[in-house]
């Protein structure tokens, strides 16, 4: 079932209860199917229509050769009644929302067809009939304000709404993380609804009515994976569709009415109070296996980002037999091209992320980006933490044809937090960091490949690194780089359980290990250098990349950066 049991009690003014929760449907207990046929009619024509359908639903379970004509039936009924909405043609068949008079009720992405209890409509827009509504304008309620706002930034106090009534609208938003903390921020309890996978599919509705996320009910939680290219193609045939939406024949009917009558299994549907837990997962890490975990939250600490638990301390057991660590690596490396896994951390990395991403891309293994602001940047960014130049955005649609990039949010402590926090996720054999305004030449990766290809016992590789200064046409190296200490340190020996201890300089430690990466078996910046492999660094081209880094370093360092 794509809901969740709920207990909670409703009252109305005179202290009578309201339920709040799934729905029991209504049951024949009639022996003769054509007395509960009979029935059904009569509740019907009496305006009970949720009754009405559980007794056709019963019908065309219990006498299954007749269910296409039952069923037809069914359809043509559905089709008399007047003004239907999901909320009459089958929503308030699976649930009692509890809404009581008096309650403040907002719908969301109300279009062009208003959820009737709702007390506030509000939409992304009321003029652009092509956003979500297919050309048909906007409908206005009896007078009702309407409120034209993004779901993700509602102009609402927290808790200014009893109920949010969400539906057959988060699969089209671009940040449903952001989408989802919202509706638990202004209102006490709601209601969401998407199509299902399947449906999607069948009824070949992905593409052309621009859905972006699949949705899905999982474990008590709410889960958003972005539809593929190939899933957005989908069918390339409307057939299914058509005969749902215009039947002519009785197992057309038949299919019409099935649609509202198993609306629970086609679509996803929640009723929720107080909170629910929701991840958003953006694409496969590795073709095949599972799918990356865009963000998740519990929303426990809204409407502030949960902020990911990471161990702050770390603790290092000297190991006597640490020497013979390495020998089983380089066994285990022989015989084919290691796989490298690039982390980068981010905060408003536009415009330069994009060749950033570019030039390590097809040498890439997986790209893991972990995005937002520590929490002595907090200036730079937006109020919850992420990035203010369109980076998020950028990374969302920057093309993954393979499937090798992975997205992590939140705000965060240190940057270290930030490049442990990829670590959990690596799967490839090194480690390369990379920040959004370092660019490597196709040539030199391919030469540290077969670098480490020959000689697998180097943990550690660094470069002495080109910075262009004020444009593209000076370069500056500090003398400063020329010292070992001040060399950046980028690739790492990875084994599973290794941490970074530090982000200045970044040092990463392997489990049971007293010494570094580094203290192992460096290729240090001189030799790299020497071989001709640079690493191009722009991070002083633009002046508001000065300023954001000489912000960012007084309140790292206070006095001592001018």
């Amino acid at each position: 079932m794509n809901q969740t049991p709920l207990t909670r009690q409703s009252f109305d003014r005179n202290g009578g209860p309201i339920p709040f929760g799934p729905r029991v449907k209504t049951r024949s207990t009639e022996s003769d199917p054509n007395q509960s046929l009979a029935r059904a009619r009569e509740l019907f024509a009496s305006g009970r229509y949720d009754e009405a359908v559980d007794l056709y639903e019963q019908l065309s379970t219990s006498c299954p050769r007749n269910a296409v004509e039952i069923l037809a039936e069914l359809c043509d009924r559905y089709r008399a009644i007047p003004n239907p909405d999901r909320y009459v043609l089958y929503q308030s068949r699976f649930f009692n929302f509890g809404i009581q008079p008096g309650d403040k009720v907002l719908d969301i992405g109300s279009g062009n067809v208003p959820f009737r209890l709702a007390t506030h409509l509000a939409d992304l827009t009321t003029q652009d009939n092509q956003l979500g509504r297919a050309g048909v304008p906007f409908k206005y309620l009896d007078g009702k304000p309407v409120i034209q706002c993004d779901i993700a930034r509602m102009p609402f106090a927290d808790g200014e709404f009893d109920f949010a009534y969400c539906s057959h609208v988060l699969e089209h938003v671009d940040d449903p993380a952001a989408a989802c903390k919202e509706l638990m921020r202004i209102a006490k309890r709601g209601y969401i609804e998407t199509p299902s996978f399947a449906k999607d599919l069948w009824m070949d509705t992905i593409a052309v009515s621009n859905h972006r996320w699949a949705v899905e009910h999982v474990g008590g939680k709410l889960v958003f994976t972005e539809y593929s290219p190939a899933q957005k193609l989908g069918l390339q045939n409307n057939i299914l569709r058509d005969m749902a939406c215009s039947p002519q024949t009785p197992r057309e009917k038949a299919l019409s009415a099935l649609i509202y009558l198993k609306a629970n299994l086609l679509n996803t549907m929640l009723l929720w109070d107080g909170r629910f837990d929701y991840e958003v997962r953006l694409h496969d890490v590795r073709a095949g296996v599972g799918r990356a975990e865009l963000s998740a939250s519990c929303a426990t600490e809204l409407p502030q980002r949960k902020e990911p638990h990471i161990k702050t301390e770390l603790s290092v057991t000297p190991n006597p037999l640490e020497p013979d660590r390495i020998a089983p690596l380089e066994r285990r490396s022989q015989g084919r091209r290691p796989r490298f896994s690039f982390v980068m951390i981010v905060l408003n990395g536009m415009p330069l992320i994009e060749y950033s991403l570019r030039s390590i891309y097809d040498f890439a293994h997986e790209i893991i980006v972990v995005e937002g602001a520590v929490k002595n940047c907090l200036a730079a960014a937006n109020p919850d933490g992420s990035s203010r130049d369109g980076t998020v955005e950028f990374l969302r649609s920057f093309p993954d044809p393979q499937r090798k990039m992975r997205l992590i949010q939140g705000l965060w402590p240190e940057k270290c937090h930030m490049q442990n926090k990829a670590l959990e996720s690596i799967t490839g054999d090194y480690v390369w960091l990379i920040d959004s305004d370092e660019v490597y030449k196709p040539q030199d990766l391919e030469t540290l490949r077969d670098l480490l290809v020959k000689d697998p016992t180097i943990t550690q590789v660094n470069f002495i690194p080109d910075n262009f200064w004020k444009g593209l046409d000076y370069i500056f190296v500090n003398p400063l780089f020329f010292q070992s200490d001040y060399h950046y340190r980028r690739l790492f020996k990875y084994v599973p359980g290794a941490v970074f201890t530090t982000h200045r300089p970044p040092t990463m430690v392997w489990p049971g290990s007293n010494r570094t990466t580094e203290q192992m078996r460096l290729l240090d910046g001189f030799q790299t250098r020497k071989m001709g492999i640079l690493l191009y660094h722009y991070s002083y081209v633009f002046e508001h990349q000065v300023a954001q880094k000489n912000s960012y370093y007084a309140r790292q360092w206070g006095d001592r950066v001018n």
